[in-house]
């Protein structure tokens, strides 16, 4: 028998504070914008507000 959704839910760590994590983040979506060639994506990393990060 199958066991119920609850037993697989994983208790989420909030890691907003964690600066290295949000610029390594930023970094990242700016790379991937950048393949886009499109001037309103070059920096979009640093553009976007990021509320909560969470692992």
């Amino acid at each position: 028998m199958p066991h119920p959704v609850n037993d697989f839910i994983i208790p989420e760590k909030v890691v907003t504070d964690d600066k290295q994590l949000e610029k390594r983040i930023r970094a990242a979506i700016n790379e991937w914008a950048a393949g886009y060639k499109i001037d309103a994506f070059k920096h979009l990393g640093d553009e976007i507000s990021i509320e909560k990060m969470a692992l």
